[in-house]
C-alpha cells in the first residue's frame, strides 16, 4: 500500500486517507510515497501538549519509538518518518543586525561566522562594505518595527534581501543571533549537521515554547511556508523572536500559535544536546525584581556574566556540563540548569575583552 507521509499536521490526514493528493490539498512540500505492509496503516500515536497554548505533536512513529530505550532530546536525536529529503547544497547560513555605529563586538562576531557558518551577513540601516554590512532597513523603519514585532526591519528587510539572494535555495538553515552572542565555530557546525538529518520542519531559539531573538533558527522549508503564505503577520515574532505588537486587538500568544500550525511546525524548540543539556548559555537574571519563592534556587551571583564563568572554567581547566546557574526569567518554578560541555553560544558579552577570551578558549 502507498501512503503518503507528510510534517506535522498534515501527517494525520494524509496517514488516515491514504490518498494520493491529500498532502497537495494542504499545500505540505514534505510529503513522500512510501511503501508501507497493509498492517502498519493503523499507528498509535501520541500526543504531547505543549506549555502556554502551544500546539500538539505526534509522537514518533511506534517502530522508531519501539527502538528506542530511552526518550532523547529532539534538537539531535529525532529522527524524521521520512526517507527522501531534497537537501540543500549548503548547510547553514548565519546573519546579525547591528546598529550604526557597529557594537564593539561585531567585527569579532563576524569572524566568528566566518569560521563557524557556510555563509554570512551582518545587516544595518546602512551599507557599509569596510565592516562587511549590507543595507537591510532604512533607519526611519526602526520605530515602527520595534512597535510591530521588529516587521519593517526583519520580515519586510533582512528576509527579503535573502530571498532575492536566491539563498532559500542554497541553504538549509537560517540562523539570527544578536552581537553580544559569542558563537563557537565548532560546535555550532557540528549540531547544524546532526539537524540536517531531518526533513521535519523545526524552529529552535534558547528553550522549549520561547522565543528570543538572540539565537533563532530555522529550516529553509520552513521560512519558504511562510513566504508561501505570503509572510503572514502571526509570523512576525517566529521570525524576529520580538514581543510588543502594540495593538490590544492582537493576542500575540494566539497569533503564535496560529503561525505554528499554518507552517506545520508543533512548538518552538530548546537546543539540547544528547543528555538533555542545553546548548546556549545565558547570564542568571539577577536584576529580577520577582522574589524568589519557595521552590525556587538561584545559581551564586557569578551566573550573572556567565561568559566570565566560563573562561575562568577553562583557565582552569574544568570539564564537564556547568549546572549552577538559573536562568530566572524564562522558566518557573527557577532552578538551575545545566550547560553543555559543547555549548554552542554565550549571551550576554558586551565586552570586546570578554569576546576575545571566549574566542582564544573555545575554539
Amino acid at each position: 500500500m502507498v501512503l503518503k507521509r507528510c510534517t506535522l499536521l498534515a501527517s494525520l490526514l494524509c496517514a488516515v486517507a491514504a490518498e494520493p493528493d491529500t498532502c497537495a490539498k494542504f499545500g505540505d512540500p514534505g510529503c513522500t510515497a512510501v511503501e508501507e505492509p497493509d498492517d502498519s496503516v493503523l499507528v498509535q500515536r501520541t500526543f504531547r501538549t505543549a506549555s502556554r497554548g502551544r500546539l500538539t505533536q505526534p509522537a514518533e512513529q511506534a517502530d522508531t519509538a519501539a527502538a528506542q530505550t530511552q526518550p532523547t532530546p529532539l534538537s539531535l536525536s529525532h529522527a524524521t518518518s521520512v526517507k527522501e529529503c531534497d537537501h540543500r547544497p549548503k548547510n547553514l547560513f548565519c546573519f546579525s543586525m547591528v546598529r550604526s555605529p557597529p557594537e564593539k563586538t561585531a567585527a569579532l562576531l563576524a569572524k566568528q561566522l566566518d569560521v563557524a557558518c557556510d555563509g554570512w551577513r551582518l545587516f544595518g540601516d546602512r551599507d557599509d562594505p569596510e565592516n562587511n554590512i549590507t543595507k537591510g532597513w532604512s533607519k526611519q523603519d526602526m520605530p515602527s518595527a520595534l512597535a510591530h514585532q521588529m516587521r519593517g526591519v526583519i520580515t519586510k528587510g533582512i528576509w527579503k534581501n535573502l530571498v532575492e539572494s536566491g539563498f532559500l535555495d542554497e541553504y538549509e538553515w537560517f540562523l539570527m543571533i544578536e552581537t553580544d552572542s559569542f558563537v563557537r565555530p565548532s560546535t555550532l557546525r557540528k549540531t547544524f549537521q546532526a539537524l540536517s538529518t531531518t526533513c521535519e520542519r523545526r524552529v529552535f531559539s534558547i528553550m522549549d515554547h520561547y522565543l528570543d531573538g538572540f539565537f533563532l533558527a530555522w529550516q529553509a522549508s520552513t521560512v519558504m511556508r511562510m513566504k508561501s503564505l505570503g509572510w503572514p503577520r502571526a509570523c512576525d515574532m517566529v521570525l524576529s523572536g520580538h514581543k510588543g505588537w502594540q495593538s490590544k486587538h492582537f493576542d500575540e500568544n494566539k497569533n503564535l500559535n496560529r503561525c505554528l500550525r499554518s507552517i506545520n511546525v508543533a512548538r518552538i524548540e530548546g537546543l539540547l544536546d544528547r543528555r538533555g543539556h542545553r546548548l546556549l548559555a545565558d547570564d542568571q537574571d539577577d536584576d529580577s525584581d520577582e522574589p524568589v519563592t519557595r521552590g525556587e534556587v538561584l545559581g551564586p551571583k557569578s551566573c550573572g556574566n556567565i561568559a566570565e564563568m566560563l573562561v575562568k572554567r577553562a583557565t582552569r581547566k574544568i570539564k564537564g556540563p556547568l549546572c549552577d546557574c538559573a536562568t530566572v526569567k524564562y522558566r518557573k518554578p527557577r532552578k538551575p540548569w545545566c550547560l553543555s560541555e559543547e555549548f554552542v553560544s554565550v549571551h550576554h558579552v558586551k565586552s570586546a575583552k570578554t569576546y576575545a577570551k571566549l574566542v582564544k578558549a573555545f575554539p
